[in-house]
This record gives structure tokens, C-alpha cells and sequence, in this order.
């Protein structure tokens, strides 16, 4: 796997402003990796998601590397009477596969 990123972070006064770029590219050491279950239809109705190239079908999709990107943004904002105000939110983004879980959380 490789990763990289940066975190660039504002203080103004008490209160603090994040913004993260991240980048990975991952590989399988023994193999190509699945990216996706195409449906085949075998009659009217009836079918199978193609989970082995061994099963009829188009093939099972692979690929060499997925590249994961990640956006972060953070604030911690002091408020009245000794409270504080923290939020994050990420945004995880797969590219070259189906499967895996594209995120926005927050």
C-alpha cells in the first residue's frame, strides 16, 4: 500500500480549523483484486451474481491497485460558559471498484 497526505491547520484565537487531503494506492500481494459482481441472467426471472471466473458469465472484473482518496475537515470553536463546539467531516472515496464503502460521515 501506498499512502501519502496532508493536514493543513488555522488556530484564530481559541479556536481551531483543519483540512485533511489523504491519498492511498492499495494492491493485493496475491493477485488481482475483485471490483465488482456482474448479474447473469441464467432464464427469465432467474440468475446469479458471478462471484468465480469459473461460473458462466462475462468474467469476474478485477483490477491491479484501488486508489482511496480521503477529505477531512475539522473545527473546534470555543463557546460561552466554557463549551465548546467540535465537528468533523470525512468524505472516503474509492475509485476502480464497486465494492467497499464510499463514506460521507460527519
Amino acid at each position: 500500500m501506498t499512502l501519502g497526505g496532508l493536514v493543513l491547520s488555522l488556530r484564530l484565537d481559541s479556536s481551531y480549523w483543519r483540512l485533511g487531503l489523504h491519498h492511498a494506492e492499495a494492491e493485493m500481494d496475491y493477485g488481482p483484486i475483485y471490483t465488482g459482481y456482474d448479474y447473469v441472467q441464467a432464464a427469465p426471472g432467474i440468475g446469479y451474481y458471478q462471484t468465480l471466473s469459473e461460473l458462466p458469465g462475462p468474467g469476474v472484473p478485477t483490477t491491479d491497485k484501488i486508489v482511496i482518496n480521503v477529505l477531512t475537515l475539522s473545527t473546534e470553536v470555543e463557546l460561552p460558559h466554557r463549551s465548546k463546539l467540535i465537528a468533523e467531516y470525512v468524505r472516503r472515496r474509492l475509485e476502480d471498484t464497486d465494492l467497499g464503502p464510499d463514506v460521507n460521515a460527519g
